[in-house]
């Protein structure tokens, strides 16, 4: 793969009644507009290069974090006809996931502090975050918020997950996994037993033997990888759901799992192409060269019809017919991560304050920004669990890193 992140809807916690915040203005000129017709022309073209694996983890069944390929998952043929409703009515639902960026922060850490000759990143965040950055030129619908923070070069995005209200207007954060309505919940545990039916704990298994789903949203196995798009150096952590054959400690035979509803017309097609979209840039960020999509039965109770495989570089060919451009998408990126560490650098010069907080908001059809946090955002932030932090950044990674620039410590 020469050059190669999806996203929920998570609940916005309210502020504690007795804590009064002004929030920062959208301004309706906006720095950096997503015009589609300019980043397609562009010229010389953005490009990603090949992203190259320096560390894997493991969350385990109790979602505890483990330095190893325990959680590591298999890829099986799925049996079709498979039932992807089966035991929902005993799913608890996922855990909800706080987006802090601790664990791809400690896993890169270790691999450097093993002897690794890493290069140090202008943009280090989860390939969900980035995802939404790739896909913004051509969202139509959701807005959506981040966290970032410039650290001795280095900007970290995070998922603003309602530590604090910014703008109240922001879709997609507002109802959280647990009141998501049933046929949508029924919808989003479909995927889960989908990819249940297709994995397996040994690479020896081809065909699967599974009659029930057996779902853990608890187990995760992730990568960590190194890229660049323009002169954005990049390290990007996400989830892998499985590997084809044998593990051979790179990411050439990595498998993305999707499913979709099952197509019966031409709505039904370019509905699949524009969601291809998003599937193209998920994959393509960690260089997991196949997506396998499992298509649904239109309507529950849900059954799996076909499967198909699709071949990550090959995505874009379907954007031709549903209107989208990787390589606009590409373009867009490059000029967004600059615009994005150029803003922060020259408001951290301002501020004098490397702790400080930012947040870039997204607002469709408007653009991109980036706002200083106040105070009280930024304390909201910091203080949204019991990880002691600076900023966003857990206390000792900041620390580690400042060690290693020759700060000293106090």
């Amino acid at each position: 793969m020469s050059v190669t992140g999806s996203f929920g809807s998570f609940e916005v916690l309210p502020l504690p009644a007795e804590v009064v915040i002004s929030h920062p203005a959208w301004s309706s000129n906006s720095p950096l507009k997503p015009d589609k017709s300019i980043y397609s022309a562009r010229k010389p073209l953005a490009a990603l290069t090949v992203p190259t694996q320096i560390a894997t983890f493991s969350y385990d069944a109790n979602h505890v974090l483990r330095y190893d390929d325990s959680s590591l998952r298999y890829f099986v043929e799925p049996q079709k006809g498979a039932d992807l409703e089966m035991e929902f009515e005993q799913w608890p639902g996922p855990e909800e996931d706080p987006g802090r960026l601790d664990s791809l922060l400690f896993a890169y850490m270790r691999e450097v502090d093993s002897g690794k000759d890493l290069e140090k990143p202008n943009v280090m965040t989860w390939r969900g975050m980035m995802t939404r950055i790739v896909t913004a030129l051509y969202e139509r619908r959701d807005s959506w918020e981040m966290n970032a923070m410039l650290v001795d070069g280095t900007v970290y995005l995070e998922d603003n997950k309602g530590h604090s209200y910014v703008n109240e207007t922001v879709t997609g954060y507002t109802r959280g996994i647990k009141n998501i309505p049933t046929p949508q919940r029924k919808l989003m545990y479909t995927g889960y037993a989908f990819e249940s039916y297709c994995t397996a704990d040994g690479p020896n298994q081809t065909v699967s033997t599974q009659h029930e789903p057996d779902v853990n949203t608890n187990m995760q196995w992730c990568s960590i990888v190194q890229t660049s798009i323009g002169s954005s150096k990049l390290v990007l952590g996400g989830e892998v759901d499985c590997v084809r054959g044998a593990y051979k400690g790179k990411n050439g035979n990595y498998v993305e799992l999707k499913t979709s509803g099952a197509i019966k017309n031409v709505k039904d097609e370019r509905n699949f192409e524009r969601k291809a979209l998003k599937y193209w840039a998920q994959s393509y960020l960690l260089g997991i060269p196949q997506v396998v999509v499992g298509f649904r039965s239109s309507r529950s109770p849900y059954i799996l019809e076909t499967v198909q495989t699709f071949q990550t570089f090959h995505l874009p060919r379907l954007g031709l017919n549903a209107g989208w451009s990787a390589t606009a998408c590409l373009n867009w990126t490059n000029a967004a991560l600059e615009y994005i560490r150029e803003r922060l650098a020259s408001e951290g010069r301002a501020v004098q304050e490397e702790a400080k907080m930012f947040r870039i908001m997204f607002r469709p059809g408007e653009g991109l920004q980036v706002l200083t946090l106040a105070d009280e955002h930024a304390l909201a932030i910091q203080n949204g669990d019991h990880v002691e932090r600076v900023g966003f950044l857990p206390k000792g990674y900041w620390e580690w890193v400042m060690r290693r620039r020759g700060t000293t410590i106090l």
